[in-house]
């Protein structure tokens, strides 16, 4: 149960009990008046009616015209009895009415006990006592009092709490904000974002919180950012080409590695790996400044021409190889950029580094499939790019799928890896042979 819920429960029973209270004792108040009015009637009627009845006393026991008094107050008024008795106790004369109550529900006459008091008064004949007259006010007219005051206090008590309890809704929502703040900032925090609660609160102990609170989401926020920052530069540096800002070798592999194991099991494309021939020839021959800036115009123009393929990567493997994944293309439109890209590359030589013959790009595509592997793709554009150096100029050659790979290792991950463990292996022997120089007869 939340603090708002707890809180509330515990002051609107407290403001119900109090209001309760004071509505009971309210009502306990007019309860008790009514009784009072009620005996103050009765006794002023037994006392009239008792001096009234002293005067006409009857000598022979007639007792009419006494009857006809007592009837006459006991029809003008609203009683519920009215009774002569003699010295004795003995009923001289009795009239009763019968209680009825119009308006008011039956339950409430039964809850409410209204103890309606019996006044009496002696009836003197001359200095003797004849006998006492005893009067009882009818409980109906004091049960419909009693129930429009238990009618009023009940709608004022809904009035009242109804009030008291919407004001300590909006006091609660105004207290409790901050806690819900408190509560918005630390979900942030797990979804990496941070908030300030520029307000603070009026209270003194929540004003604390939140300061509190503030202070750790700027520090949280400031671990997060150093640590964000590290992250980046450390994946800067390990997958990204310092010199274009591309994705490095590493980054190309793990792109393609991932697209290999994708989920649906249905990922192909196509790869196309391109070798700047000439390139250190020509690095011996310009400046620095304009080499670089040659080969970064290249990247950028290869990130331009495969902006519309959708999850493309393009990245620098060496210093004169660049590679390119275009996921979901085919032959036709991977040869539409590919030629693009040769006729703009062309221009940006002419522009960077100058006309040089020895100096173009060629390139080695092969398509993959879910079902192949790094290996086999690196092989088959390797041994494109063999075919496209035969041309002598700038040129992609398309491996195509339906040949099986040449039998012997011809790509260039292959040799690489088939000379490196023939070094390590002692595999290469040097064979020695005398040479004699016939001019100088040694």
């Amino acid at each position: 149960m939340t603090l708002f819920r707890q809180i509330a429960i515990l002051f609107s029973i407290f403001i119900i009990l109090v209001i309760s209270s004071v509505m009971y004792l309210n009502f306990k108040s007019a309860n008790d008046f009514i009784q009072n009015q009620l005996y103050t009637t009765s006794q002023d009627t037994a006392t009239s009616l008792g001096l009234s009845l002293s005067m006409v006393i009857p000598e022979d026991n007639d007792l009419s015209t006494m009857q006809t008094m007592i009837n006459a107050i006991f029809d003008r008024g609203y009683y519920e009895s009215i009774i002569l008795y003699d010295t004795k106790g003995k009923v001289l004369i009795e009239n009763k009415n019968k209680l009825k109550v119009k308006g008011v529900p039956q339950w409430f006459i039964d809850k409410v006990k209204l103890n309606v008091p019996i006044a009496k008064s002696q009836v003197m004949a001359g200095w003797m006592p004849y006998g006492t007259i005893a009067v009882k006010v009818h409980s109906g007219l004091a049960y419909q009092q009693l129930w429009k005051i238990f009618i009023d206090i009940l709608r004022t008590f809904a009035i009242l709490v109804s009030l008291a309890l919407l004001a300590l809704y909006i006091l609660l929502k105004i207290v409790l904000k901050p806690l819900e703040g408190v509560e918005k900032q630390a979900k942030a925090i797990m979804e990496n974002n941070f908030i300030v609660q520029e307000k603070l609160p009026f209270t003194t102990e929540f004003r604390h919180v939140v300061i509190a609170m503030n202070k750790m989401v700027m520090k949280v926020k400031e671990i997060f950012e150093h640590e964000a920052a590290l992250v980046k530069k450390y994946n800067d540096l390990l997958y990204k080409d310092q010199d274009t800002g591309i994705g490095n070798r590493k980054y190309f592999l793990l792109r393609l590695s991932s697209l290999l194991e994708h989920e649906d099991n249905k990922s192909n494309g196509t790869v196309v790996i391109f070798v700047i021939n000439g390139f250190f020839e020509i690095k011996r021959a310009v400046e620095y400044e304009k080499l670089h800036s040659y080969v970064k115009e290249i990247c950028n123009l290869l990130q331009n021409t495969t902006k519309d393929i959708e999850e493309r990567v393009v990245a620098r493997l060496k210093d004169a190889e660049f590679s390119v994944i275009l996921p979901d293309t085919d032959y036709k439109k991977t040869k539409s950029i590919m030629e693009d890209f040769i006729a703009k590359a062309e221009k940006i030589k002419k522009e960077t580094v100058g006309d040089f013959k020895n100096l173009f790009i060629v390139g080695g595509a092969t398509y993959y499939s879910e079902k192949d592997n790094i290996k086999n793709i690196l092989s088959r554009a390797d041994f494109a790019i063999s075919i496209a150096k035969m041309k002598n100029e700038s040129f992609v050659e398309f491996h195509k799928m339906e040949k099986e790979p040449l039998p012997i290792k011809s790509g260039k991950q292959e040799w690489y890896r088939f000379l490196n463990d023939a070094l390590n292996k002692n595999g290469i022997k040097l064979a020695l042979q005398s040479v004699k120089n016939l001019d100088t007869k040694e």
